[in-house]
């Protein structure tokens, strides 16, 4: 019979094939192009030197998202085997922190069934599941930075349950790196996580168990951040893309955020059903204790694992609310919410009574999950494959007119209509083509990529 460990070995490998396969058929699209450029567009992108180059221009011209772009470029720079494989990679290391974040624990007995469920969330409750997590742009702005949050909380967390961490020159230079990458990430997922340091840092300082390393990874989560929001380009970029015609204050810093907010929120509709159902087994477990056991003795009990759960359901919502300030809230920014929504409502799994109505049943819902899951992503690789011949059939056009010096070219759109939930499965499969018109972005950037002189959509 196979054991726990083995199982769960499997599914991380199956997982990470899985992405490996649709990284691998999913094409370039938009950024991909504008990134394996210099920034100012002179040339290719052929090695580090370039890299650091293009980056420091685009932190005077453009954003403070360094960090990212930097690891996109490098990327880029690579095959799509390489890349793609890196990418499947940091997605199921990703899956292996939420469980780390949520149960507190190794791998260990009875961990599959929450790895399913956990990984079963990421596909059903991560906002635009295509444009952060395939896409490699969007990929390295939310996966990868996503990662080096939960890495540098990862030792906050030990250390609340009591696994403590040497405080050694090592740990204080590593949680000082990890600190700049983790707050140098996207604005407001980076100011989430400074909220949540904030918390730790003063919870342990009234415990009288504060260490210098936790001072070190604050002051360099602080300093990425201020590298991040104090970025020149950030103004530059507000100043060329202007106020819609539209603007109005009341529109996009209150209507639109709060409807994207709703909208967020409703695609979590997984994860808070099951908030609901652990909150109802707490209070059913209560009250068929024995006489005595009132909420009181059980917060008792539970306070670390409840409190930590309320903070980080808290945060995923407040990390929603950050962007009122900002006047352009896409789908995809509610990646982080999502996140810390994940680990607050899963974290509840480490209450004796949640977690034994869930593996009691484990069967059940390891049945039901995986066939859910197998028959979803069964369809979105369908649609990948479906990309990916489209992608090879129009590059093939372009090669074969290219040699015949055809350099002008209209080409047809990708059948597939990312803004169409259906097609798209909910946004599982990104697509993001050029459009009619050869002189705008990113048709232009196309263009230079090609060797083309202009192209555009028929």
């Amino acid at each position: 019979m196979m054991s726990i460990k083995s199982s769960t070995i499997l599914l991380l490998i199956g997982i990470f094939i899985y992405m490996l396969v649709i990284n691998l058929l999913s094409p370039m699209f938009a950024d991909d192009y504008n990134y394996s450029f210099m920034w100012d567009k002179s040339k290719r992108i052929e090695n580090i030197v370039d890299v650091l180059r293009s980056q420091y221009i685009h932190y005077f011209e453009w954003g403070g998202r360094s960090v990212s772009h930097t690891i996109g470029q490098i990327l880029l720079m690579t095959n799509n085997g390489v890349s793609s494989t890196l990418n499947a990679i940091v997605f199921t290391f990703f899956i292996y922190l939420l469980y780390r974040h949520s149960q507190g624990i190794q791998l260990k007995y009875q961990s599959v069934t929450i790895l399913l469920l956990i990984f079963f969330f990421c596909w059903t409750s991560f906002p635009s599941f295509g444009e952060t997590n395939v896409w490699l742009i969007g990929s390295v702005n939310y996966l990868w930075t996503s990662v080096f949050i939960l890495l540098f909380l990862l030792p906050f967390r030990n250390k609340l349950l009591g696994s403590e961490v040497k405080d050694s020159f090592v740990s204080r230079v590593s949680m000082l790196v990890l600190g700049v990458l983790a707050g140098w990430s996207n604005e407001n997922t980076a100011l989430s996580t400074l909220i949540i340091l904030s918390i730790f840092i003063i919870y342990f300082y009234v415990k009288k168990r504060l260490d210098i390393w936790m001072i070190t990874g604050s002051g360099g989560s602080l300093i990425g951040f201020l590298f991040l929001i104090l970025a020149p380009g950030n103004l530059v970029r507000a100043n060329q893309q202007g106020k819609a015609d539209d603007y109005s204050f009341a529109l996009y810093h209150i209507k639109i955020p709060a409807m994207m907010t709703l909208k967020i929120m409703l695609y979590q509709t997984p994860l808070w059903i099951a908030l609901f159902l652990f909150v109802g087994i707490i209070f059913m477990h209560i009250k068929k204790a024995a006489p005595g056991f009132t909420f009181m003795v059980f917060m008792k009990e539970n306070r670390t694992d409840v409190v930590y759960s309320i903070l980080f359901i808290w945060i995923s919502i407040l990390n929603n609310i950050i962007m009122f300030v900002s006047p352009y809230f896409p789908f995809r920014a509610g990646f982080g919410s999502s996140m810390f929504l994940m680990i607050g409502v899963v974290s509840l799994l480490r209450i004796n009574a949640v977690r034994n109505a869930f593996i009691n049943k484990k069967m059940i819902y390891s049945a039901a999950l995986s066939l859910l899951l197998v028959v979803s992503m069964s369809a979105v690789f369908i649609k990948y494959a479906q990309l990916k011949h489209e992608n090879q059939s129009r590059i093939a056009f372009i090669e074969e007119n290219l040699k015949k010096g055809n350099d002008t070219l209209t080409v047809s759109a990708f059948s597939i209509d990312y803004n169409n939930p259906l097609e798209s499965y909910l946004s599982h499969v990104f697509v993001s083509d050029i459009g009619k018109d050869s002189t705008r972005w990113p048709n232009n950037v196309y263009s230079q990529y090609y060797g083309l002189k202009s192209i555009n959509l028929e």
